[in-house]
């Protein structure tokens, strides 16, 4: 997936876990690489969902649904998504409370039921 491209050409990222098919990405950046992650996934996903699902009653059934399946959005972090066909290309940043330095960044692939 070319945004997965992307972020680890311009980001320095520890790799967690990774898909050779390209779809998935578990990994953790540093808190002060936050803007430019943010950036890149405002410029290729666009829809950013932050905080609470109950704050924006436009977003589809079919988001929230992948928000619920992700284990919701907590204060302080940040999810994305794309709506691309019968897929959804989301991307989570979630800051971390033992270690402020630490943020966990995933970008993944929900198939539409």
């Amino acid at each position: 997936m070319e945004i997965i491209n992307i972020i680890k050409e311009k980001i320095n990222v520890n790799v967690r876990e990774d898909f050779p098919e390209g779809d998935y990405l578990d990994s953790v950046i540093q808190s002060s690489d936050v803007a430019a992650a943010e950036n890149i996934l405002n410029e290729h996903l666009g829809t950013l969902v932050r905080d609470n699902i109950g704050n924006y009653p436009d977003i589809s059934k079919d988001l929230k649904d992948v928000v619920e399946e992700l284990g919701g959005i907590w204060e302080g972090q940040s999810m994305y998504f794309k709506e691309d066909g019968n897929r959804l290309v989301y991307a989570l940043l979630r800051p971390w409370g033992s270690n402020p330095d630490n943020v966990t960044l995933v970008i993944g692939v929900f198939e539409k039921q």
